[in-house]
C-alpha cells in the first residue's frame, strides 16, 4: 500500500511539474512597458478614476453653460402667430 501511494505521488508530482514548467518555457518575455500597459488597462481603479473624470467634466460643462447667453432668432411671422 505504501508503495502504491509512493508511485501515485511521484506521478502526480511529475504531472504537476509538466503543467507548470512547460508553459513557462514556451512563454515569451514580457517587457516592462507592456506589463505597465496591461496593468493599467485591466485596473479597476483606473476605470473608476476615468469615470469620475468624465462625470466631473460633464458637470463642469453643465455649470458653465448656465452662464452663457442664449440667443433665439425668429421671424416677423412668429410675432404674429407665435413660435411654431
Amino acid at each position: 500500500m505504501k508503495l502504491v501511494s509512493y508511485y501515485i505521488s511521484r506521478h502526480l508530482s511529475r504531472l504537476l511539474f509538466l503543467l507548470v514548467a512547460v508553459p513557462m518555457l514556451v512563454a515569451e518575455p514580457l517587457p516592462l512597458q507592456r506589463a505597465v500597459q496591461l496593468a493599467l488597462s485591466h485596473s479597476t481603479a483606473s476605470g473608476a478614476a476615468s469615470a469620475d473624470e468624465q462625470r466631473a467634466f460633464a458637470s463642469y460643462h453643465e455649470a458653465r453653460n448656465q452662464y452663457l447667453p442664449q440667443v433665439i432668432l425668429g421671424s416677423a411671422s412668429a410675432r404674429r402667430g407665435g413660435f411654431p
